[in-house]
């Protein structure tokens, strides 16, 4: 797994992370077989005097991938909203990271639009905001609201502000947000 941070003014954190693989393999298919369980020690000391040891715990490890399951690469960032020169490099950084080690698609985590979400999905917010900071990014945005997202500059109590962000789905050729809660699956990763 790779992941770079960026941090710039007001942006917040910018993850942009790798999937079920690192920058190296893309296209290599993930194994097949899980790793062994591992068991470790409740406690590394010994029990208080008259107490019984502690039994040792095991770890379960997750399923393995499917046969033949490819790396999925994606960005993952919220807090991203602001518009200004800060988010365009951040845009920009996301575009040549992607172009160097591919990635799939990005995830917004929320508070997509500072400081109260868009007022219709023709509001020059979407311009200032989103289109203009990541024109350099050709990948689909799988967007999530957050409380910035609903209005009251960010008390969240606007809630028709939410479904503009649902409704620029059938605006932008970027923007993914089917409803205010959905999942997706791309490779052997869901999204929910």
């Amino acid at each position: 797994m790779t992941s770079a941070f960026v941090r710039s003014g007001t942006l917040g954190l910018l993850l942009l992370a790798a999937a079920c693989g690192s920058a190296g393999d893309a296209g290599t298919t993930l194994p097949e077989t899980a790793p062994a369980e591992r068991t470790s020690e409740s406690s590394p000391t010994a029990p208080p005097p008259g107490q019984p040891a502690p039994a040792p715990t095991t770890e379960t490890p997750p399923p393995p991938a499917p046969p033949g399951a490819k790396a999925v690469r994606f960005v993952a960032m919220g807090d991203t909203g602001t518009g200004g020169d800060g988010q365009v490099k951040i845009g920009n950084t996301i575009a040549a990271k992607c172009a160097k080690d591919g990635c799939d698609f990005v995830q917004l985590l929320g508070d997509n639009l500072y400081e109260s979400g868009a007022s219709s999905t023709t509001d020059p917010i979407w311009q200032e905001k989103f289109e203009i900071p990541y024109a350099a990014v050709n990948l689909p945005f799988y967007a999530v609201l957050g409380n910035h997202d609903y209005g009251g500059n960010g008390a969240g109590t606007d809630f028709p502000k939410g479904k503009n962000e649902i409704d620029y789905s059938n605006v932008s050729t970027k923007w993914k947000m089917p409803s205010a809660y959905y999942r997706f699956t791309t490779g052997p990763v869901e999204i929910f």
